[in-house]
């Protein structure tokens, strides 16, 4: 249970608070620099003569009874979110004072008024349950069976079964199991070429299949039996394939267009080897033993072959009518082949064949009308039995285990028969993506299953032991622990046969689906020619495709029998969803509906709404929560790389957001995967959501982030109907990098459900091939979700802006002198002489900077005219001016009575060069923009230290000579991210815009070059004791080579921190040795910690702490979680108690290698 307290407004109090904790925290600071005392003297000397001035900052109390996760948003009174505080940060037991500055999401200052701060809080659970269609005996590792394809074929060496899967991304094709554990695979080789074929003569084993995306590159290469290797032929060529290994011998290489391997077999007794192209109606006789070409025999579009036990050739092709038929051939022993003149009756599309191990008989899997296994005498070709209903799934769905799908309206699939040595067999049931074994009498054994590629998950939220994956339905168990073989799922259905090729979208399978109020399920297909739904009833022969069409592509069926619509989005107009109610079914069961009415509209669209852009796939067009929150996302991309919002709720019937959320990260980012949900357009992810699912006042939005990090990722994040975030679940594909079939891990996963069954949560989801099967997850708890209101009211009472006066030009904290409220922008020291209690020494060279918000009168476009030298301004977060002239005008639109975030800075200000900001409208004269349109910035927090990195702009390059920072070279370098780059830049690892930005640099340059990025300290006189410390990942960093701790290795990079004179006091680096695997982390000539060096990769390549510091004279270094250790200074003429400069150093003596470092939260203190 939460307890609320009422909000406390800092005022006056919390300015003398702040100046005795500054003075305690820095009193020695302070006594070394006098100059220091006047930034809190100057803000009471601005309260005492302006009056009471509000510093902006609302604190809130609140109390946990218990440790769990929790979120905190800003609401309007009418329940409009405007600012998410925090999102998901776990918290102890305990009681918390937190402090909410007064503005929106987008940085403008919240309007006079009273507001609610809620404070979210849960304790769910989330559980990875494994997955749904998958026979192996295992949920993670090497042994599961999952691949993009299904098993193509299969030939068994006494009782180890090779099997190869064709097509693969990433991974190896050809595979291996035992006859006693056929739920276990293991690999065979690794990544290589499409293998689709596979055969064996007992010593060794022939695979055969086309490099990836390139049709003429077919060829056939063989492994031992005995262990695995790969076979050399005297014939045999060396080929490398094009996204994997190179093979060291492979045969029957030629080059033929289009004409891939179609067939395999081998003798077992004689020599030869038989391979078939059908494309190039040819079948090539091979030395099985040197891999040389004895044969080529015309046959028309030959396929599937198999050899008996007496060395006869059985094809599988086309005769002159074009229809296929099966005949048997003599081998002679020149490889020529002679018609035995029998040809196997009563098939219509016969796919593959195989000869039992006592060659009594050939089995061959007909397709077409039959959907059967039949048996002929191997000797005289008469038909013996038949296995399977004829006609398989056409008339009914239902599954059984003597049933087989091996075509359907939309293709024939590829299948395998193989004996096992005891004559059992396995028969590829490929419509149904499992591999069936039958015992010799014909009696089901068991079967391997896994789902292959599949983009369409869906599941029955009336009925939710329903589970579909593509046009498969499965029946769960929901009492029993997710596993294979124990009754937790059963492939109860499949309604793929009657699916017309014309409405067989991949990624719009059943993508709609509901059981309606006459108990018929529906479901929409997609015609993607016409763009354009059909709808479909399960029926109880199979689907039904009714005569109903939906033409538009962005309307979708609903469980309550609505259909609902949504508009495209168009910047400036609305976008619209509608809803059409169910009325009845006429005669034969086809639903009607009524006529369109809107359910809700948006505000006129701006770039950085969660509207419908393009997405179809992953589109949910009016997916409504229980409390009547209409639910949109945008999955895509930001149509700009701005501050879009990708997830949204608007109120059934109303024409505003209720509230946004999930923000844009933009696409320079390549930080950490975000926790907090914001939506990360960055790290090079090209489609990054997936979708978002509704239940009850659930909402679940994915994202899949293909390419993220070259990768993948199966992150989901669970939202509160407010807009809060409950929690985040999953996984990213670098966090498991390495491992095979890992836990929680999926790709492409964009498809899903949600039911609640009891009182939890199921989310169903695809799975590209991780796993190979539809995952589950378990939420729990949800009775945890708590929340509080707290009410607080902002009265925006203080006018001007927050001033900041330097010594010196640039702009640098640590030369601040006073601090203090502006009325306006208007300064002429021709005219006015600088008052002495500012502190600035050189009033001919120092530097101002003003900070606040500006409130529009009227809805117009206003000009800014700013006089000065070196100026720039900022409004709404845009740079508008930035001259080096003395005089510059700019024009932005604004909306009266919005307060708008202001920021001018002048460098180089004197006597010479007045300053001032005036502005004119059509409504209004040129006038210097007075007073009361002006609001100050809450006054900065330095309780920590100086913020190394404040004022930098976000988003940027490093300026030179600017907010304390230099830089060498001052020009960027992008002429060849390989051998000619280099970079120092903001915001790549960090996002939050309240915050000071991370800095980022990468040096990549030739031989004997170097680069530097510095920082001044501005200690002008020794101290006593000083620290510094931050956040910093060497991401992306090839280790120092060469000497440990100077720069006269190959190249490297530092951290430094140097006195007055240049010289090194502390020097930290990460360093690997030539020879071996070890790595090492020093600190000047120590060692911190040393391991393999993909493990210190993965402890310096994300953030991690780093403090250094020095009180009397002794240097101390804390990083990560090492312990603290006390060094000597490195240059033992160096001064450690007067550090001047904190230094990025990059060089490289011979070898052009990434140099990366990254900083952040950088934070400087001293007495």
């Amino acid at each position: 249970m939460i307890r609320s307290y009422s909000y406390k407004l800092f005022s006056l109090l919390s300015i003398i608070i702040l100046y005795f904790s500054v003075y305690f925290c820095f009193g020695a600071t302070f006594a070394s620099r006098k100059c220091e005392v006047k930034i809190i003297n100057a803000a009471f000397q601005q309260l005492h003569h302006q009056g009471s001035v509000k510093s902006g900052i609302i604190t809130f109390t609140f109390s946990l009874s218990t440790n769990c996760t929790t979120s905190a948003g800003v609401y309007k009174a009418d329940g409009t979110l405007i600012r998410t505080l925090w999102n998901a940060v776990r918290l102890n037991k305990g009681s918390y004072t937190r402090t909410w500055d007064g503005m929106d999401d987008l940085g403008v200052l919240c309007a006079d008024g009273n507001y609610n701060i809620k404070i979210l809080s849960n304790n769910v659970t989330y559980t990875w349950e494994g997955v749904i269609g998958n026979t192996s005996d295992s949920l993670t590792g090497p042994s599961v069976h999952h691949a993009m394809n299904k098993i193509s074929c299969m030939a068994f060496a006494g009782n180890t079964g090779y099997f190869s899967i064709n097509f693969t991304e990433q991974d190896a094709s050809t595979f291996k199991l035992t006859a006693s554990h056929p739920q276990q695979k293991q690999v065979i080789l690794t990544k290589g070429i499409s293998t689709q074929f596979v055969c064996t003569d007992g010593e060794k084993v022939y695979w055969a299949g086309t490099d990836i995306k390139l049709t003429d590159k077919s060829f056939v290469f063989a492994t031992s039996v005995a262990d695995d290797s790969e076979i050399s032929f005297a014939s045999g060529k060396t080929y490398k394939a094009k996204y994997g290994r190179l093979y060291k011998s492979a045969i029957d290489t030629g080059s033929i267009a289009k004409s891939a391997i179609t067939g395999l077999a081998v003798q077992t007794k004689s020599k030869f080897l038989f391979v078939a192209h059908s494309n190039s109606n040819q079948l090539t006789v091979i030395n099985k033993n040197t891999g040389s070409v004895v044969q080529v025999v015309p046959f028309t579009y030959p396929q599937s072959l198999c050899v008996d036990q007496k060395d006869n050739l059985w094809v599988v092709y086309k005769d002159l009518h074009q229809k296929k038929i099966v005949e048997k051939f003599k081998v002679n022993s020149d490889g020529h082949l002679t018609p035995l003149n029998i040809i196997l009756p009563n098939l219509e599309n016969p796919l593959a064949v195989s000869v039992s191990p006592d060659n009594s008989k050939i089995l061959v899997a007909d397709a077409g009308g039959s959907q059967q296994v039949k048996a002929f005498d191997n000797l005289t070709g008469l038909e013996i039995w038949s296995l399977g209903a004829h006609g398989g799934y056409s008339n009914d769905p239902s599954v059984t285990n003597y049933k087989f799908y091996f075509s359907d309206q939309i293709s024939d699939q590829p299948t395998f028969i193989a004996f096992q040595p005891d004559g059992s067999f396995w028969v590829e049931d490929p419509g149904n993506g499992r591999t069936l074994h039958y015992g010799a009498n014909k009696i089901f054994i068991d079967d391997i299953m896994y789902r292959p590629i599949s983009y369409n998950t869906n599941a029955d939220v009336t009925n939710p032991v329903r589970v579909f994956s593509d046009y498969l339905e499965f029946k769960i168990d929901y009492s029993k622990p997710l596993r294979p073989n124990n009754g937790s799922w059963l492939l109860w259905k499949n309604w793929g046969a009657k699916v017309p090729k014309n409405l067989d979208d991949q990624f719009s399978r059943f993508r709609n689906l509901a059981t309606l109020s006459n108990n018929k399920t529906y479901t929409l297909l997609f015609d993607r020619a016409k763009r354009s739904w059909v709808l479909a009833e399960f029926a109880k022969d199979g689907l039904r495709i009714t005569s109903i069409i939906i033409k538009d592509d962005n309307t979708q069926l609903y469980p309550d029998g609505s259909l609902r619509r949504v508009s495209k989005a168009q910047i400036g107009m609305s976008t619209v969803w509608t809803e059409r109610a169910l009325t009845g079914f006429d005669n034969v069961g086809n639903p009607s509906w009524g006529e369109e009415v809107t359910l809700a509209s948006s505000p006129p669209v701006t770039a950085n709404d969660p509207v419908y852009w393009s997405n179809y796939t992953t589109l949910r067009s009016g997916s409504v929560t229980s409390s009547g929150t209409l639910i949109s996302f945008e999955a895509g991309l930001s149509p700009r790389d701005g501050n879009q919002w990708h997830l949204g709720g608007i109120k059934v019937g109303s024409n505003k957001w209720l509230w946004r959320t999930a923000m844009n990260i933009g696409r320079r980012y390549e930080g950490e995967f975000p926790r907090d949900g914001s939506y990360d357009s960055g790290n090079y992810v090209k489609y990054p959501g997936s979708t978002v699912l509704v239940s009850g006042d659930n909402i679940i939005w994915g994202y899949h982030g293909e390419s993220w990090k070259n990768n993948q990722t199966n992150k989901w994040n669970y939202v509160n109907t407010d807009g809060l975030l409950i929690a985040q679940f999953g996984i990213t594909g670098p966090e498991v990098s390495g491992k095979e079939a890992p836990a929680m891990m999926a790709g492409n996963a964009f498809s899903g459900a949600l039911v609640k069954v009891h009182n939890d949560l199921y989310l169903y989801h695809n799975d590209e091939s991780y796993h190979g099967g539809v995952h589950r997850w378990k939420i729990s708890n949800l009775n945890s979700v708590k929340e509080q209101i707290i009410p607080a009211t902002v009265a925006n009472n203080a006018h001007g802006l927050l001033a900041e006066y330097y010594e010196g030009p640039d702009l640098d904290n640590l030369k601040i002198k006073t601090t203090r409220i502006d009325n306006q922008i208007d300064l002429n020291l021709a005219s006015v002489k600088l008052p002495s209690a500012y502190g600035i020494q050189n009033t001919s060279d120092f530097s101002v900077s003003w900070q606040g918000f500006i409130k529009a009168k009227y809805s117009e476009r206003y000009v800014f005219h700013a006089i000065g030298v070196n100026l720039r301004v900022w409004i709404n977060g845009n740079l508008l001016i930035g001259n080096k002239s003395h005089v510059d005008t700019a024009s932005i639109m604004l909306v009266a009575g919005s307060v708008y975030p202001i920021k001018v800075e002048a460098c180089h200000v004197d006597k010479s060069s007045p300053v001032s900001l005036s502005w004119a409208s059509a409504s209004q004269k040129m006038e210097i923009i007075p007073k009361a349109q002006l609001y100050p910035a809450n006054f900065p927090d330095r309780l920590k230290g100086f913020d190394l990195l404040e004022n930098v702009p976000h988003a940027a390059l490093l300026e030179d000579n600017r907010y304390g920072w230099d830089r060498s070279p001052v020009k960027e370098d992008s002429t060849s991210r390989i051998t000619k780059f280099w970079t120092a830049s903001t915001s790549i690892k960090t996002y939050d815009r309240f915050s000071s930005p991370d800095l980022y640099t990468l040096f990549r340059q030739g031989n004997n070059s170097a680069a530097i990025v510095s920082r001044d300290l501005a200690t002008k006189g020794n101290v006593s004791a000083w620290n510094i410390n931050g956040l910093i990942s060497f991401e992306g960093n090839y280790f120092n080579k060469g000497s440990n701790v100077d720069n006269t290795g190959d190249g490297g990079s530092f951290v430094e921190i140097l006195d007055n004179n240049k010289k090194i006091v502390v020097r930290f680096f990460i360093h690997e040795d030539d020879r071996g695997n070890d790595a090492q982390i020093y600190v000047n000539e120590k060692i911190l910690t040393h391991m393999d060096k993909n493990n210190l990769r993965s402890l310096v390549g994300k953030f991690q702490p780093l403090t250094i510091s020095s009180k009397n004279n002794i240097i101390s270094v804390k990083y990560a979680s090492l312990p603290m250790v006390q060094i000597a200074k490195l240059d033992p003429d160096s001064n450690v108690k007067l550090p001047t400069t904190f230094r990025l150093y990059f060089w490289t003596k011979n070898k052009s290698e990434d140099r990366s470092i990254d900083i952040a939260n950088l934070y400087y203190k001293f007495q």
